[in-house]
């Protein structure tokens, strides 16, 4: 499987090829469900009706809150979907490697199973490395400084001496809290937020929340973005470009006027989401993690 433009991301590489089952399934995948790793390789019970084909996706953001025309097309993202054969998984090889008839262990088959029974559990819960984490698999518990744990399992399958072997352990692993990032920042640092951070601080916070993928909703909109910085200066001092190209607004401003919203913590630095050279900024206390 290739996906055009690329995408790093298994969760939305997941998203696309649910979406191309359900506007392909019945039209050009023989009926089939496949079975997708989140990268490269797909797995289906039984041969496709092709040999290569371009699929074109259509894949809608989750952002809500506006139906205008312009709105609608900033959400829609088009991809092209190409699914190649490869080979074919033998399970016989795999039976008699498990009756010591053959020598050689069919990892391709092994993994393809694997893959299978990863498919379902990857769609319904958080993918942490090979383990899997949902608060429906028990209550998370407090770690301090704005994170918590939440309980899960490990999976594998594995070639013993017995046969093939489903390998399931628990597992724990922390996440941050689903808390607003001023709170998330309040815990983590116990800052003041009466007076601007001090560079170190401000370091801190930057090193603590970059990678992370917080939610935003002061626009009446469901939108995310990763952080990628913290602004240098506070809000209150933090302007941007408009489109013009000439004139500079004041976040603060901008978030009064566009928004009716008076934003609390002037003193406190932005997020900055996007590149650096393209920065958005986003006061930490309309950010939800």
């Amino acid at each position: 499987v290739s996906i055009s433009p690329e995408i790093t991301s298994k969760k939305v590489c997941r998203d696309i090829i649910n979406q191309l089952v359900k506007m392909y399934r019945e039209s050009q995948l023989d009926n089939r469900i496949p079975a997708y790793d989140g990268r490269k390789s797909l797995f289906t019970a039984g041969p496709l009706p092709f040999t290569s084909k371009v699929f074109v996706v259509v894949l809608t953001d989750d952002n809500r809150g506006s139906s205008s025309d312009s709105d609608r097309k900033k959400r829609e993202r088009e991809f092209k979907v190409t699914i190649k054969f490869a080979s074919k998984t033998d399970l016989y090889n795999l039976t008699q490697f498990l009756r010591r008839m053959q020598l050689d262990c069919p990892y391709e088959t092994i993994q393809a199973l694997d893959v299978a029974l990863r498919a379902t559990p990857s769609e319904n819960y958080i993918v942490a490395g090979r383990s899997f984490f949902s608060l429906s698999l028990g209550q998370p518990g407090p770690l301090g400084g704005g994170t918590e744990y939440y309980r899960g399992f490990y999976q594998s399958i594995r070639p013993t001496q017995i046969g093939l072997t489903l390998n399931i352990d628990v597992s724990s692993r922390a996440f941050y809290e689903p808390i607003l990032v001023t709170d998330f920042v309040s815990k983590h640092f116990k800052l003041n937020f009466s007076r601007p951070l001090s560079d170190q601080d401000r370091v801190k916070i930057k090193k603590a929340l970059r990678g992370v993928k917080v939610k935003l909703s002061h626009s009446g909109k469901i939108r995310s973005c990763k952080v990628t910085g913290v602004s240098r200066e506070p809000l209150r001092d933090l302007t941007f470009m408009l489109e013009d190209n000439v004139t500079r607004k004041k976040v603060i401003d901008y978030f009064y006027e566009k928004y009716n919203i008076v934003l609390k913590h002037p003193v406190l630095p932005a997020l900055q989401a996007g590149s650096d050279s393209r920065p958005m900024f986003f006061p930490m206390e309309v950010c939800q993690i």
